[in-house]
């Protein structure tokens, strides 16, 4: 488990590293090529060592679970997932943080309070994830527009108690248009849903807020 300079939570965990997505933008991807975790990222690999990490910090954090993989990917092994929840039953003291691209598959577990859960919704073209991840039941339930890559006007918000924003980063980062950022601010306020502005977006005022 490592602090993390992502502003939304205090410390990423990975039990499980690497992702069959290949999505062009991918940050973990380029994260391993420098530090060499594994030889082929797109074949995941499970580090059983790393689930006592979070048990042994007794002060509350808020902690990205899956930073560097897809947690609940169609090809993660179902007692992979379990092994994890399990260590966060364990650990009431913490707010556990799920994101992934799959949000069927939420549907199938039963996620302890201190879970958080949300969907990554990059293009508008993805907007059925929204409807998916309304379907599983968590305390929270977010949407990450992270990379922002469209308007997502259409992307409905029914259901969803968070919402972060943020920009590609790297040599070839795309800027999201401010009017895309605007539109989402408005859907959300309009329903009373917090949205974290994460520090990649050029927006004129701070705005980092979080669930409840």
């Amino acid at each position: 488990m490592n602090r993390t300079k992502i502003e939304w939570c205090n410390f990423t965990w990975n039990p499980l590293v690497g992702c069959k997505y290949g999505c062009s933008y991918c940050y973990a991807n380029v994260l391993n090529h420098r530090f060499h975790w594994l030889d082929d990222f797109s074949e995941p690999e499970y580090f059983r060592e790393r689930l006592e990490d979070p048990i042994r910090r007794k002060k509350p954090s808020k902690i990205f679970t899956g930073s560097v993989c897809d947690q609940f990917g169609g090809w993660v092994d179902e007692n992979i997932i379990n092994d994890v929840l399990n260590v966060v039953r364990k650990c009431p003291q913490h707010t556990f943080q799920f994101l992934t691209k799959n949000p069927v598959r939420l549907q199938d577990f039963k996620f302890p309070d201190n879970s958080w859960i949300g969907t990554t919704i990059d293009h508008c073209e993805n907007a059925g994830r929204s409807g998916l991840l309304k379907l599983a039941e968590a305390k929270v339930r977010f949407i990450s527009f992270e990379p922002l890559l469209s308007d997502m006007t259409t992307v409905p918000l029914d259901g969803i108690n968070w919402i972060i924003v943020g920009a590609m980063t790297g040599k070839q980062a795309v800027s999201p248009e401010m009017g895309w950022v605007r539109n989402i601010i408005k859907s959300a306020t309009a329903k009373g849903i917090p949205v974290f502005l994460k520090n990649s977006i050029a927006w004129p005022e701070k705005l980092q807020q979080y669930p409840m």
